[in-house]
């Protein structure tokens, strides 16, 4: 109570992996050491009314543990995803296409999209060390 304004909202882009960096950032304490890395950021200054963007991108990767769906990674902002796939044609504006139903061909990238596409696919392929 009074640091965070009721019924605030922000469109910073955050991960579940920024819940602890940000409640640890928040109670005034270190992060757990024996941890490994923590890949996470804190968000505290957008609770605090910051506009100030805090992260470029999100990669995700999920492995059910039923045998549907199959495991997938992408990476996505607030405006694009792109699936970690054999298939180049996996790059979606999800705020035109929130269902992922028209992967935006490679010949109808904008000149920004394909700028996208490029960091994201950089990231994708860093995770395959």
């Amino acid at each position: 109570p009074g640091s965070v304004l009721p019924a605030s909202v922000s469109a910073g882009l955050i991960d579940a992996s920024d819940f602890l960096p940000t409640i640890a950032d928040i109670a005034g304490i270190n992060k757990p050491e024996n941890f490994g890395i923590l890949d996470g950021i804190s968000f505290s200054p957008l609770l605090s009314g910051s506009t100030e963007r805090l992260r470029d991108w999100i990669y995700c990767y999920w492995h059910p543990q039923l045998s549907l769906p199959k495991t997938q990674a992408w990476v996505h902002d607030e405006k694009n995803k792109l699936y970690d796939s054999t298939n180049d044609n996996l790059f979606f504006n999800i705020n035109n296409d929130p269902l992922e139903l028209n992967p935006i061909p490679n010949d109808q990238l904008s000149q920004s999209e394909a700028e996208r596409k490029k960091v994201f696919q950089s990231v994708l392929n860093s995770m395959h060390n």
